[in-house]
């Protein structure tokens, strides 16, 4: 079988996950996580053709990683399977009403698995590539223009705080440190993390009307998440 789709597996910790991600390598492009919070940030980043996930994962269960993946206007038409030891039916119930497209009970078939995510990819149709903009409430970031709105009014951000924001975004409701942020949009470039601070404090003047804002977690970082104000 040609490696035509990508999936994304996440399972608690590296043995489970790489036991399905090895039988399933040679047939298909196979992403990992090892837990929820990863999942979602590999899912909103990579855009896989389906994502398998187990409803046990941590720092974010299953079902409330699917939550937010169809949330997410970048995730929310990606085919999710849950694996689950769940058999009752208010619990299978529970994961379809928050946006599970099938459920696979444990022990189960590798060959089954990987039959059912397939139909679900053959089902939904090939994706098409993700749009060129990104939404987060009322913020709409315009990646081929580099263009920023806050309900609808366009704001003035630098390309480099443009790149700021876009991570954050794609980070959302997540603690980051500076040295993360540091290395995803800096790169290697001979900067400190009080760069960080000033480039925030600029984009927090751009985005008060924003419906996210970013908000210092003292000793911890920064995270991008909805006012409540």
């Amino acid at each position: 079988m040609e490696l035509s789709h990508r999936f994304l597996i996440a399972n608690n910790g590296p043995d489970k996950g790489e036991l399905i991600a090895n039988v399933l390598l040679k047939r298909i492009e196979v992403l990992t996580a090892f837990d929820g919070e990863e999942a979602i940030a590999v899912a909103r980043k990579e855009c896989p053709d389906a994502i398998l996930l187990d409803e046990a994962v941590s720092k974010i269960d299953g079902i409330s990683a699917c939550r937010i993946l169809r949330d997410d206007s970048a995730t929310r038409d990606i085919p999710i399977v849950l694996l689950t030891s769940l058999d009752d039916s208010a619990s299978r119930l529970e994961a379809y009403e928050n946006g599970v497209d099938d459920c696979i009970q444990r022990p189960y078939l590798f060959d089954e698995l990987l039959a059912r995510v397939l139909s679900k990819i053959r089902r939904f149709g090939r994706r098409a590539k993700p749009s060129a903009v990104i939404t987060c409430g009322n913020l709409q970031m315009h990646t081929d223009s580099l263009e920023t709105r806050v309900a609808g009014k366009v704001v003035d951000v630098s390309v480099l705080e443009f790149k700021l924001l876009k991570f954050f975004v794609e980070n959302r409701d997540r603690v980051l440190d500076r040295e993360i942020i540091l290395r995803a949009v800096w790169k290697d470039e001979p900067v400190n993390a009080r760069t960080v601070d000033t480039h925030i404090f600029l984009l927090r003047k751009e985005l008060k009307g924003a419906d996210y804002h970013v908000s210092t977690i003292y000793g911890a970082g920064y995270i991008f998440k909805k006012r409540f104000d």
